[in-house]
């Protein structure tokens, strides 16, 4: 019986692949896409858990480069570094044979630590205050749901009054 046998490489390749569409779910879909943001590094666990480590970091690395290329560097990089660290740091966990609970305490530490590196990179080294970004989108999705209620009819002092509702909160 002849068996094909899936190269480690063509593997690695194929799990980039997935890697890559769940981040692109997790950004273009609104609601479902939270959640794919949660699990769209798990393929680097595979890789790292059936590959070892240095093949997971050179994958990462090239999910980073290659995601950059669909939703933008600062995106991608932010994205990889909170996400991918929790990753790799669970995949090592499980290579080591660490108990679960130390394995999962690990890799939420990674992940903290990640999410503090990115606020960090962001604010301090581009300049970028992702408080006041993430406001400023908020406000701007706001606007877009407003002009929405006003194309279908919605009675003007509902939005009006909603709008005084949510104004202050975002200032």
């Amino acid at each position: 019986m002849n068996q094909s046998r899936l190269t480690p490489i063509s593997e690695c390749g194929l799990l980039i692949a997935i890697s890559i569409l769940l981040g692109m779910i997790s950004m273009y879909l609104p609601i479902i896409g939270t959640i794919f943001e949660f699990f769209w590094t798990f393929p680097l666990l595979v890789i790292v858990v059936r590959h070892g480590i240095s093949r997971g970091l050179i994958s990462w690395l090239a999910v980073t480069i290659l995601f950059s290329m669909f939703v933008g560097p600062l995106t991608a990089v932010r994205m990889s570094i909170s996400y991918g660290a929790a990753s790799i740091v669970l995949g090592l966990g499980i290579i080591k044979s660490f108990r679960p609970t130390i394995s999962v305490a690990l890799s939420i530490m990674a992940g903290f630590a990640a999410q503090i590196l990115t606020i960090a990179i962001l604010f301090f080294i581009l300049d970028i205050n992702i408080i006041t970004m993430q406001l400023k989108l908020v406000q701007e999705s706001f606007d877009q749901s407003f002009a929405i209620y006003e194309s279908l009819g919605v009675d003007p002092q509902t939005i009006s009054d909603a709008k005084s509702q949510i104004n202050p909160a975002l200032e």
